[in-house]
Order: structure tokens, then sequence, then C-alpha cells
């Protein structure tokens, strides 16, 4: 008997929700089993076997049932496909349908995980990882900023501290209830890379169910979310300034027009504070 996770998009069951895919490298799940996962199929939409592979799986043993973690080795790229898992006595269960992409502007391929065991997957050992790609982008890139700026007795701004981030909104295409779900647990993970890009839910996950289309008499809505990149810009003005030896690499008369007197040197800070310097040469 096999089990998915309840949360992953990857499933061996009855329920078929179509997958796009760009690239085989977009697929890595985990399955439960109380046989063992010994390769995978790659099967054609009619059944016919196209290509099986036995290089990656990661057996976690347990009581009852195993969690096997699959990545595919497949080197073909169909239209379309399913994978079967095989046990010692031939075909165990079959996933659901995975759709070649041709463009993949309005999809994306997204991996998570958690430090820990959660959301009823396993994440120890550490490298595991889910992976699939599914109908959503990235869109509108924001730079939120927080800064704090001293003004001093001349007047004159300066910034103390300031912080520079990176936000993008996330939509879906019109997807399921089941899906949305999905993508909610799977967006609320420790670590999520969307194309690549190390992300953080920095908002709720809103569904535009006012909005809907009917599919199969099943409602299909459109999500957003704002997603925040964990790389940030800062200004921490430590407080630090430029030693005289700078002003051996950047002579002093670049600080001055044509013509002016040069202070002497060893007179520069008491007569031309730093902060004046370069205020006066722009």
């Amino acid at each position: 008997m096999v089990n998915s996770p309840p949360f992953s998009f990857i499933t061996f069951d009855s329920e078929d929700n179509p997958l796009p895919y760009y690239s085989i490298d977009d697929i890595a799940f985990q399955v439960r089993s109380n046989e063992p996962v010994i390769a995978v199929r790659m099967l054609s939409m009619d059944g016919m076997t196209l290509e099986e592979t036995d290089d990656i799986i990661f057996e976690i043993p347990a009581i009852n049932e195993s969690t096997f973690f699959i990545l595919p080795q497949f080197t073909l790229t169909p239209d379309c496909f399913k994978m079967a898992l095989i046990g010692n006595n031939g075909v165990i269960a079959e996933s659901n349908t995975f759709v070649k992409v041709k463009n993949k502007r309005y999809t994306s391929q997204l991996k998570y995980r958690c430090d820990e065991n959660q959301f009823d997957f396993i994440y120890c050992p550490r490298f595991l990882i889910n992976s699939v790609r599914l109908p959503f982008y990235l869109k509108n890139p924001q730079f939120p900023q927080n800064q704090t700026v001293y003004i001093e007795k001349n007047g004159r701004r300066r910034v103390t501290s300031a912080t520079i981030g990176k936000e993008y909104m996330l939509e879906t295409d019109y997807i399921n209830e089941n899906l949305h779900r999905k993508m909610v647990i799977a967006l609320s993970h420790d670590i999520v890379y969307i194309d690549g890009k190390l992300l953080t839910k920095s908002g709720d996950y809103n569904i535009d169910w006012n909005n809907y289309n009917t599919v199969y008499g099943e409602r299909e809505a459109k999500a957003t979310c704002m997603m925040t990149e964990n790389i940030v810009a800062r200004n921490s003005n430590c407080g630090l300034i430029c030693a005289t030896s700078d002003f051996e690499v950047f002579p002093l008369h670049l600080h001055f027009e044509a013509g002016d007197q040069i202070p002497e040197q060893e007179k520069i800070f008491e007569v031309w504070p730093l902060d004046l310097i370069f205020e006066n040469s722009g």
C-alpha cells in the first residue's frame, strides 16, 4: 500500500491533478509504502514503459511503512507522462500526470523543506527537499525601505541606519481549493526557493473566490500573496571614518576645485571635517 503525505502535490491515488514540468529536475518527492520501492518507471498515457530508473531512492525505515525520497533521473521529457513505483512484484502505484510546458513564463519551480519533520513530511536527514513546478509566478518587485534619520544642529540630515529589501507579488493561475491548501502549506515551510530565489511568505495568502471558473463542477480561483527575498542591503553608519591613509589613495586636490588652497594635510581634520569634504566636493 502506498500513501503520499497529505500535503504533497505529487500523489499516488485516484485523484489526478495534472502538474506542469519543464525539466525532470523540477520533480523531487517523498512517498510512504509498506513494501520496498526499488525503481521508478516513466509511463506514457496509454501505459507503455518509456524509461525506468533506480538511481536516486533514499529509504527512511519505520515500523509499519517506510518513507522513500525519490529524485527521478529520467532522460526523456515527453509531452505527458506518469510515474509508476516499482516493487519486488511489479507496479505498486501510479502518480498523477505531468504535462510538459514549452514556455515556463507563467509557471515556477517551487522547492521547500523544514529544519525538522513538519506538515507530515519527513525532513531528517536535512538534505531532503520537495520540488515541483506549479502554475504561479512572481511579479511587481518592490524594494521596501526602513531607515532612521538624525538631524544635526546645522539642519543637515544624516542617515543613521537603512535597510533595503526586495519583495514580490506571487500570483497563481486558476487552481482548485485542494491545490490552494497545499500551496499555503508549502509556502509556510522554513526554507522556500522559487526559481532559485530564497523567499519567505510575508503576508496572507488571499484567494479571490469572487472571480472563479468552474472546471468539471469544481471551482477554481486565483490567489496572491507577498514573498520577501531573504537578501537585504544595509547601511549601518557605524561611525567609523576614513583613516588618513585614505587620502593617500585619493589625493586631497580631488576634493577641491582647481585653484582652491589645499590645507596642510596634518590639519585636515581640524580645518576640513570629513563630512564637509564630501559635502562640498559635489
